[in-house]
């Protein structure tokens, strides 16, 4: 396994080498604000649709769907509590924070982290049964966790069908469809897309950086953080470990689909924050602190599930 986390952690290093780059050049005014709004429509309406639709192109799409069932199951069980947390629990929060914790609260970065730590520590059928756990996330994220984003009131009524016109909605259910009639593309065009997927991680390490580097300390002292990192890291996982043991779930499903649920919000939702005006140093700093504090309480999860 040296080989693999060694990639890993090389890629990992890049990312945050372009996060502090584009926090030093912002810093030195060397990037003005209409490039981070330009960089913020490119990920949103190319870069992120192309990777959807890249993790779904895969030679294994019937075997996933046959083996993970149990696995898929779990995911869109956690992912529709998370939803109805969010909508209840979450909803007395003031409109400008509600939507960031709303959104945060059922997209992690479970894709990004997730997947190489259990690639790391279950092999090949735990990279298997972790693309199966990412489907319902990917779906609920870009269709009912995009509505947090956009029900504000000059949307009215017509916000639902903004959301499901959004084009990582559309690459969500395309890439669903390819998956399970194993459909292929001409090969220029999966390697167009997969060359364009291959960018979201360094673009997106960057329009972060960008964002952050316009803060300051104080905005992460702030107590509804904290909350956050609270429910993302140690609530949502407990209550899916619990439950998992309470109905039976098979031991390797139980260990994916918690370290899974115990992952630090994604950076989409800084990047929406930004698109549809909401937050962004509220969002930034719920990103940042429960990707920090996701350090130790991961180790805690993985003393707890050995």
């Amino acid at each position: 396994m040296k080989g693999p986390s060694l990639v890993r952690g090389d890629v990992s290093w890049a990312s945050w080498g372009r996060y502090c780059g584009s926090v030093f050049f912002r810093k030195r005014n060397l990037l003005p604000h209409d490039f981070q709004k330009g960089l913020t429509d490119l990920i949103i309406y190319l870069i992120l649709p192309c990777n959807i639709l890249h993790s779904f192109f895969t030679d294994q799409g019937k075997h996933i769907l046959s083996r993970g069932r149990e696995t898929w199951i779990v995911a869109l069980l956690t992912q529709i509590a998370c939803y109805i947390f969010a909508r209840t629990a979450l909803s007395r929060i003031s409109e400008e924070r509600r939507s960031v914790m709303q959104y945060g609260t059922i997209c992690s970065n479970a894709g990004f982290i997730g997947t190489p730590i259990v690639q790391g520590l279950y092999g090949a059928e735990g990279l298997l049964l972790s693309a199966v756990y990412l489907i319902p996330p990917r779906v609920i994220m870009w269709s009912l966790g995009l509505s947090f984003f956009m029900r504000q009131k000059k949307h009215g009524e017509k916000y639902w069908k903004k959301a499901l016109l959004h084009p990582c909605v559309i690459a969500v259910f395309l890439g669903m469809i390819a998956m399970m009639r194993n459909i292929h593309l001409y090969p220029f065009v999966e390697k167009s897309i997969a060359a364009l997927a291959s960018c979201n991680t360094g673009m997106s390490m960057f329009l972060i950086g960008m964002i952050l580097s316009e803060l300051k300390w104080r905005d992460f002292a702030d107590p509804m953080i904290l909350l956050y990192t609270f429910i993302r890291l140690i609530t949502i996982p407990t209550v899916v470990f619990v439950a998992c043991r309470l109905f039976g779930v098979s031991e390797l499903v139980t260990r994916i689909s918690v370290i899974l649920a115990a992952m630090p919000a994604g950076g989409t939702t800084v990047i929406l924050s930004e698109k549809y005006k909401n937050n962004v140093a509220f969002a930034s700093g719920c990103v940042t602190v429960s990707t920090v504090m996701s350090l130790p309480s991961l180790l805690i999860w993985g003393i707890i599930l050995r």
